[in-house]
């Protein structure tokens, strides 16, 4: 923000992607949206948090997005689990939840509709996919995409906290940091990860164009194709 400040004398619009992570999971039952509290749950959402509020103490016109899981192709951190639908296994954790996620052409719209659009003047959005699924939804979406049979596994919210206490453990016996921590445990265990795009769509006129479904054809195609899966 300095540097921008300092040496970007024409800035028109400083726009930070910051992650539904900042807000923290809501209450069952309801979509979260940009007036309710913020509860980030992990370090990584503290840190996004805190850098909205660094962007907001600046004398410049800001913008601000928070994503969900972003999916498509060229994408790692959801490579996993089309990887694992890719070994013939469905699984879930814990109890099951809902949650939104945003195809990253969707996600390029938004962002350029926010950067651009006066409505977006010292505003947050949440961009996202056209509507919430259950995670079960989503994995069978997955499965759908790959187009090959599974093998449903449960992993009940005891076994997914202390497969991360053992991936912590092992981690600091190699002096390493783990992949998998508790703090990414919990974040998998929040049931309601569903976020409302109704201001976006109010102030920016956003309309997701990829339904979840093509999208996932999509990032399976593009997987498979460059030898990811």
């Amino acid at each position: 923000c300095a540097a921008a400040k300092a040496g970007a004398p024409r800035l028109k619009r400083f726009l930070y992607i910051s992650s539904m992570a900042a807000s923290g999971p809501g209450p069952v039952g309801k979509l979260i949206d940009e007036e309710m509290p913020v509860r980030p749950i992990t370090p990584y959402g503290a840190s996004k948090r805190l850098g909205e509020k660094w962007v907001q103490q600046f004398d410049f016109l800001w913008t601000i997005v928070r994503p969900p899981a972003v999916y498509g192709p060229g994408d790692r951190a959801v490579l996993q689990l089309f990887q694992v639908g890719a070994h013939h296994i469905r699984a879930s954790l814990g109890p099951d939840g809902i949650a939104s996620v945003v195809y990253v052409d969707n996600l390029v719209d938004g962002i350029i509709l926010a950067a651009e659009r006066p409505e977006g003047v010292s505003q947050t959005f949440f961009i996202a996919d056209e509507r919430s699924l259950s995670r079960k939804e989503l994995t069978r979406m997955i499965q759908r995409a790959l187009d090959t049979g599974s093998i449903p596994i449960h992993f009940p919210a005891w076994f997914v906290r202390l497969a991360a206490q053992i991936s912590e453990s092992i981690a600091r016996g190699f002096g390493r940091t783990a992949l998998f921590d508790s703090h990414k445990a919990e974040e998998l265990l929040a049931r309601n990860w569903a976020c409302s795009i109704d201001k976006a769509r109010m102030l920016l006129g956003y309309d997701p164009k990829v339904p979840t479904e093509e999208g996932m054809q999509r990032t399976a195609r593009w997987y498979r194709e460059a030898g990811w899966i």
